[in-house]
């Protein structure tokens, strides 16, 4: 006697309003005769208490059959015990009309149908790593019903569990979205797993096997190879450093970057690092009181061959004389006479400023001289607030009688659109002390203009760096970085530009001229899969996803290309099976939020058509009345309401397909099986 948990309230509503007729509460007649009124339950284990109230009298017993005695023909109102406590508090029993209206002598017996129901708790594990439905509450004993698992974010769905096991059975216990059948009451529990996620770093520049490390979330990881992995993670923010590799005495190589930053999971799980060069430069003056120099006295990491402006800067009572060099194969310094000039740096070593006893001068000059620019260039300096501007390399500023302050023109364009050249530090700007040194070294490095851009412009992603100048021929990391609904595709370099990987997300680049270079990326997609439940072997079924439809014969349905997000589902409804048959969703749709979700089951039910009718003499009515679909097994009250001159003589039934089988052939109020389709009759007389 199972029941479809979805058709109760349904039948309810139609049985109730059915019986709801003209002449509520009004006699028909005027007679003195009385009449026996019996409602009869079926459902109920022997001996259980239950209780009826009929014309507000209040009738309770623990036998089959309530029999109220002595009641006037009239029009009454009834209402029947709901629910019905079982043995155990977990176990209840519910009418499947729990209320109507009767006319007496018309109809004088109801028969009550109760329904065991069990309580199923649901459960998630661990906690808040995501929800289930439909949720706790009473079910129908013996009953199908469709549950869905959803995970939140960084948990994925792993499996169902029932207490006790046999008490709940799962058409599939890996599919978040899937069918249970209840035998007994229990807890339902959905598992999930927290989501991780490999993250890595990846090195450019240094030797083959050298060792180096990276400080992931707190956890250092060392290794020798290009990649480093820091493990699976979960989703979250995660502070990490990369420190510098030594390889001897005053040598290193400086990642950029090198942290403090932060990865973000999943949105980023790689990290591209390059390595340069590095020697240490120590600074100093001789005798030591005489003087400074810029860079200050001290040790300085200098990247390999770059071309660095010197400055030595006396004190008072002495004046610069020369620049030494130790050892002379690490350092190409332009002139070692000029207290203001520049050195290649291409190895480790010493710079000392070399500064003799004398007066400095009190009227003075000071020469400025540029390198590398192109011949004939424009360049300038801007003295004191006045500017002097010039194309030859140098410009020399005379008569000078106080302290000034003093910047090159930066920024310097060339014909060639996307290229110019910018001053290196430190000499690019200061202030000039008089009687100190008379010349200064201005050094131009050329630099490319790179444009960097995402592709869709807005709501694909972001990049670790934006459009800027870069030295030519220097490489540079940059990460992109996905928003939600997005992944990273592809890197688009123009023909300037060689990456050391175009699919990686965290990659570098070395500049050799001006370029754009593009971060695309593409919607995230999945596939979404559905499973039909119930359907007869080779029957055509569909589901939906927004508004496109797709169709098979098999259980599966697998529909690809479903962007990140929310977005509606559907399944088809009413299967035909032939005549009087059909197969039809208890839930026919929804919302899923894909990539939480991408299982769905769609549990399919037989149902029969029926057709119920008024037979013999014109005057009578049945409830239910008409032609209706059922679901396979359930059992319908059939209520039998004579008419001002007919009388009820019987039911009868012919069964088209399947078994339409009754409780009672002779009482006006009994009930009906559907297994079949086909016809049911009242008959009056």
């Amino acid at each position: 006697m199972t029941r479809s948990w979805r058709t109760w309230a349904a039948f309810g509503a139609l049985a109730i309003c059915a019986v709801m007729i003209g002449n509520l509460g009004t006699g028909i007649g005027s007679s003195a005769t009385t009449y026996s009124v019996a409602f009869s339950e079926t459902g109920l284990p022997a001996g259980t208490s239950w209780s009826t109230t009929f014309n507000s009298v209040l009738n309770t017993g623990t036998t089959s059959t309530l029999t109220f005695t002595g009641v006037s023909a009239n029009s009454y109102s009834y209402s029947i015990a709901n629910p019905v406590s079982g043995t155990a508090s977990t176990t209840r029993y519910v009418p499947y009309i729990a209320y109507g209206y009767l006319t007496v002598p018309n109809q004088l017996h109801v028969t009550v149908a109760y329904t065991k129901q069990y309580m199923v708790n649901f459960g998630v594990t661990p906690v808040s790593s995501g929800t289930n439905s439909p949720g706790t509450g009473w079910y129908n004993a013996g009953s199908t019903i469709p549950i869905q698992a959803s995970a939140t974010f960084g948990y994925t769905f792993h499996n169902w569990g029932a207490t006790p096991a046999a008490a709940l059975t799962f058409t599939n216990t890996l599919f978040d979205s899937t069918a249970m059948t209840i035998t007994a009451t229990g807890t339902v529990t959905s598992h999930f797993t927290a989501t991780k996620f490999a993250t890595s770093f990846t090195e450019v520049g240094l030797p083959a096997a050298k060792p180096w490390s990276v400080v992931f979330g707190g956890t250092s990881h060392l290794g020798t190879t290009a990649t480093i992995s820091t493990g699976n993670q979960a989703p979250g923010g995660y502070s990490w450093t990369v420190a510098p590799v030594s390889v001897g005495s005053g040598v290193q190589y400086t990642p950029m970057p090198a942290g403090p930053l932060s990865m973000s999971v999943p949105t980023q799980l790689t990290q591209d690092i390059v390595f340069v060069k590095q020697f240490s430069v120590a600074f100093g003056t001789n005798p030591s009181s005489s003087g400074t120099t810029s860079p200050g006295v001290g040790s300085v990491w200098v990247t390999n061959g770059t071309n660095l402006p010197i400055t030595a800067l006396n004190t008072a009572s002495w004046v610069f004389s020369t620049w030494i060099t130790a050892p002379s194969s690490a350092f190409g310094v332009g002139s070692k006479t000029v207290a203001g000039t520049n050195t290649t740096v291409s190895g480790s070593g010493t710079l000392t400023a070399k500064f003799v006893a004398g007066t400095p001068c009190t009227t003075c000059s000071v020469t400025f001289t540029q390198l590398g620019l192109p011949t004939g260039t424009g360049w300038g300096i801007t003295f004191g607030g006045v500017i002097h501007s010039t194309t030859a390399t140098s410009l020399t500023i005379t008569g000078q009688t106080a302290a000034q302050s003093w910047a090159p023109f930066s920024g310097i364009g060339s014909s060639q659109f996307g290229v110019q050249y910018y001053p290196v530090a430190p000499n690019t700007g200061t202030y000039w002390y008089l009687g100190q040194t008379s010349s200064y070294t201005i050094v131009y490095q050329k630099e490319y203009l790179v444009t960097i851009l995402t592709n869709p412009t807005y709501g694909g992603g972001t990049t670790s760096i934006s459009t800027a100048w870069f030295p030519a021929g220097s490489q540079n990391a940059i990460t992109a970085e996905t928003v939600q609904a997005t992944k990273f595709s592809s890197w688009s370099a123009g023909a300037n530009l060689s990456l050391t990987s175009a699919v990686k997300a965290s990659t570098a680049f070395t500049v050799n001229g001006p370029a754009t270079l593009t971060a695309n990326f593409a919607p995230m997609v999945h596939t979404m899969h559905f499973f039909e439940y119930g359907l007869p072997g080779g029957t055509t079924w569909g589901a939906t996803i927004g508004s496109q439809s797709y169709w098979s014969n098999t259980p599966y349905i697998n529909i690809t290309g479903v962007p990140d997000g929310y977005t509606s589902w559907g399944a088809s409804t009413a299967m035909t099976g032939g005549a009087g048959i059909q197969w039809n969703t208890l839930v026919s749709g929804g919302s899923i939020t894909m990539p939480l979700q991408n299982y769905q089951a769609v549990v399919y039910a037989e149902q029969f058509q029926v057709n119920f009718v008024a037979g013999g003499t014109v005057g009578g009515s049945t409830n239910p009345s008409g032609l209706a679909w059922y679901y396979a097994g359930i059992e319908v009250p059939l209520m039998a309401s004579n008419g001002t001159s007919v009388s009820f003589t019987g039911w009868s039934q012919v069964a088209s397909t399947g078994t339409l089988t009754l409780t009672s052939t002779t009482a006006a109020s009994t009930y009906a099986t559907i297994n079949g389709a086909g016809t049911i009759t009242g008959t009056f007389a």
